[in-house]
């Protein structure tokens, strides 16, 4: 009973789905279907003449007739007139929609895709033969040719973008007789796909109104297949719209203005750096020193130092090799944990206030992995190593002069540059959106760069020049060879101080580390340090390694991961849903044909 009753529901669930798919199907078809007819008959009059201003206008007169199915299928037609070409507006005016009576048809219209659709009929259905006569105009159908040098009505007679078949067409193009007497007798018809260059007959006669009439006919066409005319004048036969005519200011000015900008930025940025290199540079100061002197603690060296990194990690160790503090390291895949030492060491208030900070309740802190907290405390004190720098004459804040005149010239010119590409866009010139974004793109980016230019800047003062001089001498000697280092040491100067291979030479080299480590050295002084603790067999009072990891590789570790918390930020994540020359369709009008 059971497996009966089971057969029964899935045989109802098999009939509904197969009425749901029908339904679609249907629903599916019915929709399709409405271009499912054909033309009995295309045919249009073309009167192409000049407007008191010399630019071409053309009135033109299409009479469709529309084989519909005898069944409710279709309500009229849609057809689409083309609203633009070659960068001008046509001004497409629809003056009347009628039937082969002269009796009104109703339609509405929308524009979409460069078209306006005029979307013919009412809401009830229509049968079997169904003409619709339509009657427009269009401005500046006339284009200057750039191959032939000559004025030419290129025009699209058909439809490219439709599905319906053609019974029979035929199109005659009438010239006033001021345009017919600029005639050059080079004329050409296309036809087929667009592209296509297959030849056309077109008849040309004079009539005796001093008017030129050319004419075309064929029978049946299938759909998407063009008939495209190209009819030549005397060059300057037409006056072209503003949009079409060269314009240096407009099709240009926007560009100019940009190169103009970029290179008053670059000026910006040479006076910036000029001013920056001629702050750095400190007198001369005889014999070079390697000794590290006690005010000029990592936090402080790098606000001196360019591109300087690091500066937490390289204070940490710079407080554990003067005693004030131990570090140590558990394992390889752990943070460092920071045990404070002996605090009299710390002498200078910035290494004070980074005990304070750390020490203040437990004489141990473990240096987390991922906290915004740690990472804002660290920060803090980056702000109070830059504060420390000013109060202590070392830097100042300096504005080049020069690089902010540029940024005052940048911002006028991006804004000219702007200016221009809205007008161009205004006016409708083709390549006047490209122009409008490049102004706006590079414009920004430029004027951003011009901004940080001329901004003030922290610098060295003199003080502070000689103190990165100084830390360029502890970069010289950290670079060097054991040669070089062994040379350096044994200057008049420095021998006094430290004796290769002494304590006091061990102790120098220790507290060159942290430098190294702000300098991005310490990948090479790790070994050097290591080498100086064999040879004078001296061990790490201020480090403790569980990490299994020798000294010189555990260096970098201990920077990374340290630098790694002390940057620390929580990463976010977001979704969103959020592209002779000429053929058929190459020239102006066409638009489409479509059912409703």
């Amino acid at each position: 009973m059971g497996e009966r009753r089971q057969n029964r529901i899935l045989g109802l669930l098999a009939i509904l789905t197969g009425v749901i798919g029908a339904a679609l199907l249907s629903a599916s078809a019915a929709v399709a279907n409405v271009d499912n007819f054909s033309y009995a008959r295309w045919s249009a009059e073309y009167s192409v003449s000049q407007n008191d201003e010399g630019r071409s206008v053309a009135h033109v007169t299409e009479t469709l007739v529309a084989r519909f199915p005898d069944f409710d299928q279709n309500r009229g037609i849609v057809r689409g007139l083309e609203t633009r070409y070659l960068g001008a507006d046509l001004h497409t005016r629809v003056l009347s929609i009628t039937d082969e009576n002269g009796d009104p048809v109703p339609y509405t219209t929308e524009r979409e895709g460069g078209e306006l659709k005029l979307l013919l009929g009412t809401d009830d259905f229509v049968h079997g033969l169904t003409t619709y006569v339509i009657e427009y105009e269009m401005r500046d159908v006339m284009i200057a040719a750039t191959e032939s040098g000559n004025d030419e009505f290129y025009w699209n007679l058909l439809p490219l973008r439709s599905s319906q078949p053609i019974e029979e067409f035929d199109t005659s193009i009438t010239f006033s007789p001021e345009l017919s007497g600029n005639l050059t007798g080079q004329s050409a018809c296309y036809q087929g796909r667009s592209g296509s260059t297959k030849r056309c007959e077109l008849v040309t006669e004079r009539l005796t109104d001093g008017r030129t009439q050319f004419r075309t006919a064929s029978g049946p066409r299938v759909p998407q297949d063009g008939v495209t005319v190209a009819i030549g004048f005397t060059a300057g036969t037409i006056t072209q719209p503003p949009a079409r005519q060269p314009n240096a200011v407009l099709d240009l000015g926007p560009y100019i203005a940009l190169g103009g900008g970029i290179l008053t930025t670059i000026i910006g940025g040479i006076a910036y750096r000029r001013m920056v290199r001629r702050s750095r540079t400190a007198p001369e100061i005889g014999v070079a020193q390697f000794g590290v002197p006690d005010d000029l603690p990592p936090l402080i060296a790098a606000h001196l130092v360019p591109g300087s990194r690091s500066a937490f990690p390289a204070q940490i160790v710079h407080l554990a090799v003067r005693g004030a503090l131990r570090i140590e390291i558990p394992d390889k895949s752990s943070t460092p944990i920071l045990h404070i030492a002996n605090p009299e060491r710390a002498t200078d208030p910035v290494d004070q206030r980074v005990l304070q900070e750390f020490f203040s309740t437990n004489p141990t802190f473990a240096i987390p992995t991922s906290s915004t907290s740690f990472a804002s405390r660290v920060t803090s004190l980056t702000k109070a190593g830059l504060d420390a720098a000013k109060e202590r004459g070392l830097v100042t804040k300096e504005r080049s002069p020069i690089a902010r005149l540029a940024f005052w010239v940048t911002l006028g010119i991006a804004a000219v540059a702007v200016a221009v590409a809205v007008t161009a866009t205004m006016m409708g010139r083709d390549n006047a959106i490209p122009a409008l974004i490049a102004s706006l793109v590079a414009g920004l980016t430029i004027v951003a760069f011009a901004i940080y230019f001329g901004s003030r800047h922290t610098v060295p003062t003199p003080t502070g020049a000689l103190a990165y001089q100084r830390l360029q001498d502890m970069r010289t000697f950290i670079r060097g060879t054991d040669a070089d280092r062994f040379n350096k040491l044994q200057s008049a100067e420095n021998a006094q101080r430290c004796r290769a291979g002494s304590v006091e030479f061990v102790h120098l080299y220790e507290r060159l580390l942290p430098y190294a480590i702000l300098l991005g050295q310490e990948r090479s002084w790790g070994p050097v340090l290591d080498s100086a603790y064999s040879s004078t067999q001296t061990s790490q009072p201020w480090i403790d390694n569980h990490s299994n990891l020798p000294f010189p590789r555990m260096l970098p570790v201990f920077t990374r991961s340290t630098q790694a918390a002390a940057t620390y930020s929580p990463s976010s994540s977001g979704s969103g849903g959020s592209s002779g020359g000429g053929s058929s369709g190459g020239g102006g009008g066409g638009g489409s044909s479509g059912g409703r």
